[in-house]
């Protein structure tokens, strides 16, 4: 069975569709991760996340703040985001481009 086929552009984009001749409508594909706009949601989640890490970093280590109001499961979840971030995405993505 033939599979449709979508370009990264078609995965990033936030508002996406698919034609063609194996044309299937949104949701349709078996693998969520082909889906066309599919890209554009993760990197959404990810970034916001990685937000949301970075202001509660800053926050956290901020002068003044009493340590006993930093929650040790909210900065261990922080720096767990970050830590995989740069293991899964951007060491791989700069290894890809022979910088590292």
């Amino acid at each position: 069975t033939s599979r449709p086929v979508i370009t990264i552009h078609q995965w990033m984009m936030q508002v996406a569709k698919y034609s063609g001749p194996n044309a299937a409508p949104l949701g349709s594909l078996g693998d969520s991760k082909l889906e066309p706009g599919a890209g554009f949601h993760r990197l959404q989640i990810l970034l916001c996340g990685l937000e949301a890490s970075n202001i509660l970093l800053s926050i956290m280590s901020s002068p003044g703040i009493d340590r006993r109001v930093v929650e040790d499961d909210t900065l261990e979840a922080c720096v767990t985001l970050i830590k995989n971030h740069i293991q899964k995405h951007l060491i791989p993505a700069l290894s890809n481009t022979g910088h590292v």
